[in-house]
Formats: structure tokens, sequence, C-alpha cells
């Protein structure tokens, strides 16, 4: 590829036209102040191999996607608080390239879950939190936080999946 600035843009394009619609078409489980979207983070997740910028354009565009699909203020500001955990992945995918072993991939998804699932938590904390009803730590810290380290994992592992079958990595050589 001749072009890297092209390709790079092209693919931020793709993926965050995908991160826009996933919001709208997939299944989902809501619960609010949560929901569970289907392979929501796949394309932030894959930006976030690409490079910083196209993971914080593509960050937008998820957000753009849970407004437009209509969900709640709050899951709308839960899928804002992505840009932490995607500036901060791709940063690391920089310095260090992505984690080859399985040990490797396994600490880096669950250090990156953890940030996720921390900053969800803040945001249905701060917005939510008041008025979360019978159980609000059940809310807090089952439902938001233990519900989106298992989404952000299970996530990460199938963007590695699509990224190494993509085979993207190669394309920047």
């Amino acid at each position: 590829m001749k072009n890297h600035a092209q390709f790079k843009l092209t693919l931020a394009a793709i993926l965050t036209a995908v991160a826009i619609v996933i919001p709208m078409f997939m299944p989902k489980i809501v619960i609010p102040p949560m929901s569970f979207t289907l392979t929501s983070h796949v394309p932030i997740f894959i930006a976030c191999f690409i490079s910083p910028a196209v993971a914080v354009a593509v960050v937008i565009g998820s957000t753009a996607g849970f407004f437009l699909a209509g969900f709640p203020t709050v899951i709308v500001a839960r899928a804002g608080t992505h840009l932490i955990f995607a500036v901060l992945l791709s940063m690391y995918v920089k310095r260090y390239g992505a984690p080859k072993t399985f040990v490797a991939r396994l600490c880096v998804g669950g250090a990156v879950s953890v940030v996720h699932a921390l900053c969800e938590a803040a945001v249905v904390q701060w917005m939510f939190f008041p008025e979360a009803a019978d159980n609000p730590y059940y809310v807090l810290y089952i439902l938001v936080g233990a519900g989106t380290f298992a989404h952000s994992m299970i996530d990460y592992a199938v963007s590695e999946i699509i990224y190494k079958r993509l085979r993207i990595d190669k394309k920047f050589e």
C-alpha cells in the first residue's frame, strides 16, 4: 500500500460506519442504565489496533450511533467514555504492538476491560445512582461493573480474531 494515510482514512470511515449502525440494528439487552449491544465494541477495538486517531474517530461514531438509535442519555454518555480506554489501548499498541501471546492478550484485554468498566460505572454513579431503584449497589457493581467487564472481554477477543484474520497490520509494513 503506497499511501498509508488514505488506507487508514478508509478503515476509519468503514469502522465508523459500522460503529454507527451496530446500536441501531444489532440485538441488545437493555436494563437501564445498562445496555448490552452485541459486538458494539468490536469496531472500536479494531480501530485501536490501527491508530489512536482512527480509534477516536470510531468512538465518536459509535457514540453518535447510540444517540441516533434513541438510547437513554446515560447509555449515550457511557458510550462516550469509550474514548478513554480506546486512547489508552491505541497508545499501548502504537508503542508496543498488538499483544502476541495468549497471556499478553488476556492481560491487555483484562486491563482495558477494567478501565472500561470503571469509566462506565463512574458515569452511571454520577448520572443514575441516586435514581437506582431497589438495590443501587447491584446496579453499579454487578450490572454495570461486572457486566461491562465481561462484555468488553468478549468483544476484545472477537476484535483480535477479526483483526488478525483481515491481516490489517500487514498493510502497514
